[in-house]
Formats: structure tokens, C-alpha cells, sequence
């Protein structure tokens, strides 16, 4: 899947292009309906900076696209199940928030010094596609494991009624205690990129490991991929799969603003999913995790 030069890769993405069709063959039960255009994206939260002096306030982003780091979609307050940031002080929850043309944004301040980790989770959404839209989804995510069994449960050719959950984490470091330290633990995330290195150290040029867990375990066998600011939609820098332990060697071959995103998905017989008062029978839950993180250049010092 590598081209040459940077190793760019493309990925494409069944929902936008159902989406883009008029005669869309993804089917929505009418009462959980959501633009199937805003909710195929990613979805990622970034700092406007991520090095602060105590107290400062900072504008956080939470964004949904195609083309990173550009927003297209501004997610509701009320679609956000959890907004914190967890740092010296524990967790903490970020209020205030607020839509700003496409951005979802929050201006918190910190005042004691150290790293945090900020987290956002949105609740989450039901969705049914088609037989053939959601086989091409699981082939696109290399959700090799899924599309195993549906063939095997012969289901391939049924539609597909899944629950996702998107998840998103950035860093920011205030002043200069600490060592980070906070940076490489959990928040909690049902599925979740944990840095086995401070994040904020990482510089254009370097090798770094990550590790994937999916319910607080190493996630065997997932898909990550990595793509940097100013690629074209879907198009990835790297991808890559994780192993016994969950963890993936991300290259940073150059400098700029990076995510690195997976996804994971798990069958889930007999599940009824509830939202106002109206329920659906949901086959399979999905998640979908991101970390964001500005990447000096090569040998640019650890403080601004």
C-alpha cells in the first residue's frame, strides 16, 4: 500500500461515497438519522498550542473532516459524552463549549504546571448500511476479523446495523515541571492510542511506538494508520498493524501537524441500542480513535 517517496497511502471511504450518491444505498432508520457526509470523516481534537505557561488560556478544537486538519463539521455540545483534560490535578472536566463556524472549540486555562492529556468522547451513534456499503467499510478499515465472520455466520450479504463510538486525544504541556509522564498513561477510552514516549519530544525524522488498547487491553491485529497536514483526502503516510502487544512503530518523516488514527470493530448479538425513547437491534460496535500532536523539526528544543 506504500507509493514511493513519503510512502503516502490511499484508503477510500464507502460512507462518503454513498453519501455523494443520489441514489444512496445506505439506509438509516429514519429516527437515528445522521448526515452520513459529516459522519463517515475523521474526527480529531487539537491545540491552538501545545506549550503554555500557567494560567494561559488555550483554544481547543474538536474537528470532523476529510481533508486534515480542515473542519467541515461542527459536532454539537450535546453530542459530546466526555471533555477533560488529565494532568497533575487528575481529571478534570472542560466546559464552555461552544460551535464556531465549523469547529467545535473550548478555551480553558491551566494553572498548575505539567503535561495533560486532553480526551474527548462523543456518544454513540447508530447506523445501518447496506450489505455492500458495509462489507466495502470493513474491507477499507481492515476489519479483517469482522468480515471473517460474517462469512463465516454466512451474513455478508445482510445489512450491517453497527454502533460507533469517535474518540479523540491531543497534549499540551504547561510550563516546565514534569517529565510528561502523564502523557503515556490511559485515559480510559474504550479504544485508545497510548504514546509509549512523550509525545511533545517527538521531532520530524524519529521512529516512535504506540500502543492500541481496545477495553484497557493490548488490541492485537489493528490497523493504524498515520498522515500528516496538507495530504489529500484519505490519503495516509503510513499504514500499519499492531502486534501481541498492541503497539506499531509510527515514522514522522517530516515536520508539521500529525494525527495518527485506528479503528476497531466487535460483534455484539443481542444488543439493543435506545436513543428518545426509540430502540434498534445493533449487530456490531465500532470505535473510532485519534491523537493529535505538532512535530518540531529535527533537533528544535523541548520549550518554546
Amino acid at each position: 500500500m506504500n507509493r514511493a517517496g513519503e510512502g503516502v497511502s490511499a484508503l477510500g471511504r464507502p460512507w462518503r461515497n454513498a453519501a455523494r450518491s443520489l441514489g444512496c444505498r445506505a439506509v438509516v432508520l429514519s429516527f437515528f438519522f445522521a448526515p452520513l457526509a459529516a459522519d463517515a470523516h475523521d474526527t480529531w481534537v487539537v491545540a491552538e498550542r501545545d506549550r503554555l505557561a500557567p494560567g494561559e488560556t488555550v483554544r481547543l478544537v474538536l474537528a470532523t473532516g476529510e481533508t486534515f486538519p480542515k473542519s467541515e463539521n461542527a459536532a454539537k455540545p450535546d453530542r459530546v459524552e466526555e471533555w477533560v483534560a488529565v494532568g497533575p490535578e487528575g481529571r478534570v472536566q472542560v466546559g464552555g463549549l461552544v460551535g464556531e463556524g465549523d469547529d467545535l472549540a473550548a478555551r480553558p486555562s491551566f494553572e498548575k504546571p505539567g503535561a495533560y492529556v486532553i480526551a474527548v468522547a462523543l456518544k454513540p451513534k447508530f447506523i445501518l448500511l447496506e450489505a455492500k456499503d458495509f462489507q466495502d467499510y470493513l474491507g477499507e478499515e481492515h476489519a479483517e476479523g469482522a468480515l471473517e465472520t460474517r462469512q463465516t455466520e454466512h451474513q455478508s450479504d445482510q445489512p450491517g446495523r453497527e454502533l460507533y463510538t469517535k474518540l479523540a486525544k491531543t497534549f499540551v504541556q504547561v510550563g516546565d515541571a514534569g517529565k510528561g509522564e502523564q502523557l503515556t498513561k490511559p485515559v480510559g477510552h474504550a479504544l485508545e492510542i497510548v504514546p509509549l514516549s512523550n509525545p511533545l519530544e517527538w521531532r520530524a525524522g524519529d521512529v516512535v511506538p504506540v500502543r492500541v488498547l481496545l477495553s484497557g487491553k493490548p488490541a492485537e491485529g489493528i490497523s493504524v494508520s498515520s498522515l500528516r497536514e496538507g495530504l489529500p483526502p484519505h490519503r495516509y503516510v503510513q499504514v500499519t498493524t499492531t502486534d501481541s502487544d498492541g503497539v506499531v512503530q509510527i515514522r514522522l518523516p517530516r515536520p508539521g501537524l500529525w494525527m495518527i488514527r485506528t479503528h476497531a470493530i466487535r460483534p455484539t448479538p443481542g444488543k439493543i441500542f435506545e436513543d428518545s425513547n426509540k430502540s434498534a437491534a445493533v449487530d456490531w460496535e465500532s470505535y473510532f480513535a485519534s491523537i493529535t500532536l505538532l512535530v518540531p523539526p529535527k533537533g528544535a528544543p523541548a520549550s518554546p
